[in-house]
């Protein structure tokens, strides 16, 4: 099947769904509004190949076919009398739903989440031998960052936590596409003293902060954390009960949401506590992030090491 052919293949199989067997979330009566979608899926900057499969159109959601994507990503989809199962190699990570249900149970296998729709929406559709679900809720429960930083465009973004945390992504077979496995620094963060002011330089380039870093009484470089994810295009967020900061390493100007940047790694630090967290997991540390003259500072070790970098002293 070409991808010329799909729209009037969904439209047959709309006419004749009780010879095709189409499975929708959506009440028995419904009309859908299937048609291939205009837009271009990209996974980690590299644009999805389609072939005989490609995304389509729902009653206007735009839905990307599960097992192949998933297939891209290296994880493994069962189908079983419409009861689909996705799981990565170490089946750490599984995602599961009933195609025509309301409900996809996410996450770790200790740990599962529940996404729920009304059934009047289309959750998830079967065609032929694929199944699919809409653009937003495929990353959200596969736990990639989706963007639409070029919808005007027609195009839609997935990245990975590879990817994003590292810049290097896993998940292309091809030599033309594959990017090397060996983890990429981002760079060097450099740390100096030249006539008792610090100066900090990343990638070379001298840190203006407005507000200066110091070395605290246990001889660590604290920084103030929002003018240093300024300049790193990171986002930074602040809580309450008890006072703490977190840093996503998905890049602000991808980070649509309120949360902490789903789909990238994130580290946290509380204010005035030897210890910090990087993705819920607690770890000790011999100083603590502060609060002077209302700004935040975070030691700058953890921090860069946390997105990446080579932190180095110069004498």
């Amino acid at each position: 099947m070409k991808k010329s052919a799909i729209s009037f293949f969904v439209f047959i199989i709309i006419i004749l769904n009780s010879l095709f067997g189409i499975t929708y979330a959506a009440t028995d009566n419904a009309i859908l509004d299937i048609s291939q979608s205009s837009y271009a899926i990209y996974i980690d900057d590299v644009m999805v190949g389609f072939d005989d499969i490609t995304n389509i159109t729902v009653n206007d959601i735009e839905m990307v076919p599960v097992k192949y994507i998933s297939n891209l990503l290296s994880f493994d989809v069962k189908v079983n009398d419409n009861f689909v199962e996705i799981t990565n190699a170490e089946q750490e990570y599984q995602v599961k739903f009933f195609i025509g249900g309301d409900s996809i149970e996410y996450g770790f296998k200790e740990d599962l989440l529940t996404l729920e729709y009304p059934t009047s929406k289309p959750l998830s559709i079967k065609i032929d031998n694929e199944i699919y679900i809409s653009c937003y809720d495929y990353c959200l429960v596969m736990n990639l960052k989706f963007a639409e930083k070029e919808r005007e465009n027609h195009k839609y973004y997935f990245y990975t936590r590879e990817y994003l945390s590292t810049g290097t992504s896993y998940i292309w077979n091809n030599t033309e596409n594959v990017v090397s496995e060996k983890l990429k620094l981002n760079g060097t963060m450099i740390v100096s003293l030249k006539n008792g002011d610090m100066l900090i330089s990343i990638n070379n380039v001298i840190v203006q902060f407005r507000d200066a870093p110091f070395i605290d009484e246990n001889g660590r470089t604290q920084v103030p954390v929002r003018e240093l994810c300024e300049f790193l295009n990171k986002r930074v967020y602040w809580f309450e009960n008890p006072q703490r900061v977190a840093i996503s390493t998905v890049p602000a100007d991808l980070d649509n949401t309120n949360g902490g940047g789903a789909g990238g790694d994130s580290i946290q630090f509380v204010i005035g506590e030897n210890k910090y967290s990087k993705n819920g997991k607690e770890y000790p540390m011999d100083t603590a992030a502060r609060i002077i003259n209302n700004r935040t500072y975070i030691p700058l070790r953890i921090a860069g090491e946390f997105l990446n970098y080579e932190v180095i002293w110069q004498e």
